[in-house]
This record gives structure tokens, C-alpha cells and sequence, in this order.
């Protein structure tokens, strides 16, 4: 199998696509998948000797709530350790609403062959029929959606030195590609988002209790179009420093940097098997027809942990390009708890939005959202736990139900599951 290196060609600077959560459906079930830590095979840190170099998760569960009604669904994941990453990553769960005749699922992989002298890492997932997140920036129709996505991560390094403590990477660059297809009644919309994202140079301190990534000169662009032309929308944004701290007790990241809209963005992708050419595609993304917008961009997290209690809170500014291959820069402030009062634990997610969008068929729009997620969880036995999840907001994605286009209005869940649930 040969994959012939990706082509980008960018005439902008090469942003951040903007804050991307689970739908409702995968976010019920992806939390029951997540793994153990995973233990590296050239780690020889005695802290590491007890992880397990392959680790496996599953569920099965039941919900029901005002909203989704009956839901039933069922899930999977696995992983081995390779050098510095996962050399393979997989994980499937699948929902069905008995109720409403509805199935949805998820599956996702990720391939690494090393993190260490080089990087080679591809990624990928499929989503089938699921809605977008109550907390979900402005880039989709207020219907369900269908996705795919594949992605590349290449560079040199990370290269150790000295006591391996100490390491740097050279030229990480990660290209991802995402058709999004969405059905209102008889009309079938499809959009292909382009994402690229490059750090020129990085350097990482893995120390026992203190990780430390610093970016410099980070680059990255993104654009979106819907429809059978190349008009869409493109942003990109050149960031100076990029920063993220893990202390243990306290943890941050920051970035900031300059973005504007505009330009245009192409890629290319070739897979050969056998000589054989199974795969290809080219894109094109070309903001022509949009004003040129510039702005100061970035993003602030700063969190605390505690034995009882993990918080933190972030601020955010970003662009990017929306569902109608129009443009938006979003002003973002979230929190996030994580607490336990004896062995009942809970999550609160508060979050409050602000957006400008650039459009070709209706100019400017100005909107405002917020709202709160709440999960409260007990279990039952040492394999199953009951959880209360409730959301309420005036968000976009806070009902379907009325018009596709996505302006605020006022809804919520409130959902009822029992899980069981096997690690190891």
C-alpha cells in the first residue's frame, strides 16, 4: 500500500475551525469509551509499569428522555501502544430510537506508526444520523447530519535529547477533510470543509508530574463550500506562540495570533494499493464574493484540580468558515466542573457565545447563545451506573424542530440512563 503525500496550496495564510463537540447521541456513549491510560513502549518510567500496553473498553445502555424519547445503544473501543502514540485506535457505538424508527451510530480509527524521530499518524471517522450539539458553533443546519472525515498528521520529530525528558519537533503539519451531508425534505445539501494546521517548530518537556508543548510560529486554514461550484467560505490565522501546561494541580493553554478571511484553499489526496489508485480527491475552496475580514484571534484555558473537584474556564475569539460556505468570527466564554459528593459525581458545563457572520445572500448577522449542560451520575454496582443529564439553552441547536437555518431558539433535554459498563 503506498499513499501518495497530500498536495496543499493555500493563498491565504493557512484558523482554528472553531469549538466542535459531540452531538448529544455520541457524547451519551463516547464517555463510556474512554480508556486507561496508555503505557509508551519506550517509556522506562516506573509509574508506567503497571499500565497496560493494550487496553479495551464496552457499554451498553438504555436512556430515555423528553426529547429523544427511548434510546438504546451499545459501544466498543480498543487500542495497543506503539512508539510515542497508539499504533491502532478503534472505537463503534450505534444508537437506535425504537420509538421514532431511527438508528445512528459513530465509528473512528487512528493509525500511528511513530511519534518519536518521525511522525506518521492518520485518523478518520464516520457519523450517521446524529444532531448537532446543543453548545455547537454556528456551521450546520438544525437537522441531523452524516459525516466523514480523514486526516494526516507528518513531521519530524518529536526527537529526544538528554534524558528523553526534553523533546523537539520540526515542521507538524495535519490536513483533514469533512464531507457533511444534511436532508431537509426533498433538498439534499453536502458541504467539504478543508482544514490545515502547521506548527514550524515544537518543543515538549514530558516530565513525571509537568507536560509542557510549546508552538512556535503556528499557522493554520481552513475552508468550507456547499453546493457544485468552488465558492465558499475560507479563514486562516498565524499565531506567534502556542502554549499548553499540565502541573497536575493546575493546567492551562493559550494561543493567540491574527486571522482574516479570505483567499482560497486547495488539497489533493492519492491512495494506491498495489500499484492501483483506490482513492482520490480534489478540492478547491475559494472565498471570491465575501468581505475581507481581519481580527485579533485566540484562546485562553485555565483549570484547577483538586481531590474533590476539577475546574477550569475558557475564553476564546476564532473564525471560521459556516454551513452556507459563509464566514463567522466567534466570541466564546465556557466552564467546566467536575466534581464528586461522596460517590455520586457530577459535570457542569455553562457556556455563552457571540456571533457575526458574513454572508453572500443576506450580508451581516449578529446572534447571541448560551446555555448549561448538567450530568449527575451513582453506581449501582461495581459494573452499573444510573446518570440524570439535563441541557437547557437559547442556542441554535436547542430544538430541531421549525426552520433549517440555524438561529437561536429556546429548548432542552432531559435524559434518564442506565450503563453498564466493562474496562480494562
Amino acid at each position: 500500500m503506498r499513499l501518495v503525500p497530500i498536495v496543499v496550496v493555500i493563498t491565504a495564510l493557512g484558523a482554528s475551525s472553531g469549538v466542535a463537540t459531540a452531538s448529544p447521541e455520541l457524547a451519551l456513549g463516547a464517555a463510556q469509551l474512554e480508556l486507561m491510560p496508555r503505557r509508551d513502549l519506550m517509556s522506562e518510567d516506573p509509574a508506567e509499569k503497571d499500565l497496560p500496553y493494550y487496553r479495551t473498553a464496552m457499554f451498553a445502555q438504555v436512556a430515555v428522555g423528553n426529547e429523544a424519547g427511548l434510546d438504546v445503544g451499545v459501544g466498543a473501543a480498543g487500542a495497543v501502544s506503539g512508539l510515542g502514540c497508539d499504533v491502532v485506535n478503534v472505537s463503534a457505538q450505534g444508537r437506535v430510537k425504537p420509538l421514532d424508527e431511527r438508528v445512528s451510530g459513530a465509528a473512528g480509527w487512528a493509525l500511528c506508526l511513530s511519534q518519536i524521530g518521525l511522525t506518521f499518524a492518520m485518523s478518520g471517522y464516520e457519523e450517521h444520523d446524529v444532531a448537532p450539539s446543543l453548545d455547537g458553533h454556528r456551521s450546520l443546519w438544525r437537522r441531523h447530519y452524516d459525516a466523514s472525515y480523514q486526516g494526516v498528521t507528518v513531521g519530524g520529530g518529536e526527537i529526544p535529547r538528554g534524558d528523553e525528558r526534553h523533546r523537539d519537533a520540526f515542521l507538524m503539519i495535519t490536513l483533514g477533510r469533512t464531507v457533511t451531508t444534511q436532508r431537509d425534505d426533498a433538498l439534499t445539501r453536502k458541504t467539504t470543509q478543508l482544514d490545515l494546521d502547521v506548527a514550524v517548530y515544537r518543543y515538549h518537556f514530558a516530565g513525571r508530574t509537568t507536560d509542557l508543548s510549546v508552538d512556535v510560529l503556528g499557522l493554520s486554514g481552513n475552508g468550507l463550500k456547499a453546493g457544485d461550484d468552488d465558492r465558499g467560505g475560507v479563514t486562516s490565522m498565524i499565531e506567534p506562540v502556542r502554549v499548553r501546561l499540565d502541573a497536575g494541580a493546575w493546567f492551562g493553554s493559550a494561543r493567540a495570533g491574527w486571522g482574516q478571511t479570505g483567499g482560497q484553499i486547495s488539497a489533493s489526496s492519492t491512495t494506491e494499493v498495489d500499484g492501483e489508485v483506490v482513492d482520490h480527491w480534489e478540492e478547491t475552496v475559494d472565498g471570491a464574493g465575501l468581505p475581507t475580514v481581519s481580527a485579533a484571534v485566540g484562546e485562553v484555558t485555565v483549570g484547577v484540580r483538586t481531590d474533590a473537584l476539577t475546574a477550569s474556564v475558557a475564553v476564546s475569539r476564532l473564525m471560521y468558515p459556516t454551513f452556507d460556505g459563509d464566514v463567522s468570527l466567534e466570541d466564546r466564554a465556557t466552564a467546566r466542573f467536575d466534581g464528586a459528593i461522596g460517590e455520586t459525581a457530577y459535570t457542569l458545563v455553562p457556556f455563552a457565545t457571540r456571533t457575526r457572520s458574513w454572508t453572500r445572500a443576506r450580508g451581516a448577522l449578529d446572534e447571541r447563545s448560551l446555555g448549561a449542560s448538567l450530568t449527575v451520575g451513582h453506581p449501582v454496582t461495581e459494573l452499573v451506573r444510573v446518570d440524570l443529564l439535563g441541557s437547557f439553552g437559547l442556542t441554535p441547536y436547542a430544538s430541531l424542530d421549525g426552520g433549517r437555518v440555524p438561529v437561536p431558539v429556546l429548548g432542552g433535554d432531559v435524559m434518564l440512563t442506565l450503563t453498564a459498563r466493562h474496562a480494562r
